[in-house]
């Protein structure tokens, strides 16, 4: 039984889900650590305030202690990453459960700033960056388009890939993204 784009596991009775526990946790973007060389990690105290933290990535200056990386997930990227790794899921998303949907206010992704520096002390350049309307303006024409292109299909607050937005989910996922990192998408032909 295939669960997400690339993943399969066999058929589960009601009492057990064979579906990679270790994957989910990325695609749902729960928290994880890594330990070792190279390792990442990733921790949030709600849907969009979340940073992430990398260990050195040759043996040599992990063993020396240089210092791990530290990046802070913006309030815009962890909406985009709700996107683009949810819908990898069969199951898709719930609109409701990122807080997206018509007339929502999204002020209080403004104020969060002491939520990341208390995740990270040490990080004392941690910026949680906001969100504007012009990137809900993206995201529901992502929605819209998708929607019409026959990519995404909604059930209630659920959007979810069709088959054909399975072929083409990059283009889709590339809809969702606001900023200098939409490079390289190309247009998508309407069915």
């Amino acid at each position: 039984m295939q669960y997400e784009i690339s993943n399969f596991a066999r058929a589960a009775s009601p009492t057990q889900n064979n579906e990679s526990r270790h994957n989910l946790k990325y695609w749902t973007r729960q928290p994880y650590l890594g330990f070792g060389v190279d390792a990442h990690s990733f921790l949030a105290v709600d849907p969009l305030q979340a940073i992430r933290f990398a260990t050195p990535d040759s043996l040599d200056a992990y063993m020396n202690r240089a210092p791990h990386t530290v990046t802070p997930v913006s309030a815009q990227a962890a909406i985009e990453e709700c996107f683009f790794l949810g819908l990898r899921l069969n199951r898709g998303i719930d609109l409701a459960e990122i807080g997206f949907w018509e007339g929502h206010d999204f002020s209080r992704a403004t104020n969060t700033a002491g939520k990341t520096a208390a995740l990270a002390a040490e990080a004392g350049r941690v910026r949680q960056e906001e969100f504007g309307p012009s990137d809900v303006v993206v995201w529901e024409s992502a929605i819209r388009q998708s929607l019409h292109d026959g990519l995404l299909e909604q059930q209630g607050t659920t959007l979810r890939l069709t088959a054909r937005g399975r072929l083409l989910s990059n283009e889709v996922f590339a809809r969702f993204l606001t900023d200098v990192r939409k490079v390289g998408t190309g247009h998508v032909n309407p069915r």
